[in-house]
């Protein structure tokens, strides 16, 4: 963020005036945040630079997974794969520069040429849901959006997208530091774009309303109706939807509710429908003291990676469809949150609201 304010900044000195024109160019015609094309502008090294160690070891952000996920892309013996899908290329130069095949040493490979070695999307693809949204979802940008947190040595084989707003594309700089990080649009194109090019997705299920939600200790989430998720799975096939809980997601940030009928709830309501995100009137800590300040405490966040539920492909899924395997996905949620609410702290059950 703060790299791409630079760079507006020098937009100002003349000097640079030159880079604008072909930019902009860029800028008005690139469509890939919207078409799936961040399969081809992400980049492993950038998300794993020292900055987003640092940035994760702040509150600090762990992952814990609770079984191993079948990788989407395995290390074959090039001699013996016949594979030419042009939707996979990218992804599979990418893990192969960046990895060299350190994170994917096994017995049966260890005798091959680095020429002779190759990845195939022979696994399944992931919707990762994650919860709760909390005031800015921390968790999900630091443990999923990057590799702070280890999360291809934790999933090898398992590249990721994580979604967002498509109002956010819209800034220079921004998008192309977004795209980087593989963070792309959640438009139901681009994850059909997305997901067929053998990229799994991270989804903060309850957005912005549940962000007004957010409260030290809140297991409130918005859910029951969020069947979305499940119905993309169901038409493109060979997806299993994971559900992934942020033990500590709502403890980094004082939110004040405003009064129902006042005037900041109304223009946060107004915003959300409007434009799809809302600002809740949050604080938390300064640099120099603890009591006020919009920087976030450091609570550690606790990201549990729940069992893959499978979902088979139903090219016209019927409403029993749907709640079928939404009520599993809740059902699992659920478990991961019961299984290790004492672990970290917490008590009660989780809340779904609509």
């Amino acid at each position: 963020m703060f790299f791409a304010i630079f760079l507006f900044s020098l937009s100002f000195f003349p000097l640079i005036w030159w880079f604008l024109i072909p930019y902009f160019s860029y800028y008005f015609f690139d469509k890939s945040p919207v078409n799936g094309g961040v399969t081809k502008r992400y980049s492993l090294y950038f998300r794993s630079l020292p900055i987003w160690t640092w940035f994760c070891q702040y509150y600090p952000i762990t992952i814990h997974k609770t079984v191993d996920l079948k990788p989407t892309f395995e290390l074959v013996d090039n001699r013996e794969s016949k594979e030419k899908s042009k939707d996979s290329y990218y992804i599979n130069l990418k893990l192969s520069n960046f990895f060299n095949l350190q994170l994917f040493k096994k017995a049966d490979a260890n005798h091959l040429s680095k020429k002779e070695q190759h990845f195939v999307a022979n696994g399944p693809r992931y919707i990762f849901g994650y919860h709760p949204h909390g005031c800015v979802s921390m968790g999900v940008f630091g443990g999923i959006a990057t590799e702070g947190a280890n999360w291809s040595i934790l999933f090898p084989g398992i590249p990721i997208s994580t979604l967002t707003l498509t109002a956010q594309f819209k800034l220079p700089y921004y998008r192309d530091y977004l795209m980087a990080l593989g963070v792309s649009s959640v438009k139901k194109q681009n994850i059909q774009e997305v997901l067929k090019r053998n990229m799994s997705i991270c989804i903060v299920i309850g957005g912005a309303r549940e962000s007004l939600l957010s409260r030290p200790h809140s297991k409130k989430l918005v859910l029951k109706n969020r069947k979305g998720f499940i119905k993309m799975a169901l038409s493109v096939g060979n997806i299993s939807v994971v559900p992934v809980y942020g033990f500590g997601e709502n403890e980094l940030y004082n939110v004040l509710e405003p009064k129902t009928n006042s005037f900041f709830r109304k223009f946060q309501d107004w915003l959300k429908g409007n434009f799809g995100f809302t600002l809740p009137l949050f604080h938390a800590r300064g640099v120099f003291n603890y009591d006020w300040g919009v920087l976030p405490f450091r609570h550690s966040i606790d990201i549990v990676v729940g069992k893959p539920i499978e979902i088979p492909k139903i090219d016209n899924p019927t409403t029993a469809d749907v709640d079928y395997y939404h009520q599993l996905y809740i059902d699992e949620l659920t478990s991961v949150y019961d299984n290790n609410k004492e672990r970290f702290g917490y008590t009660g059950t989780l809340e779904f609201a609509g």
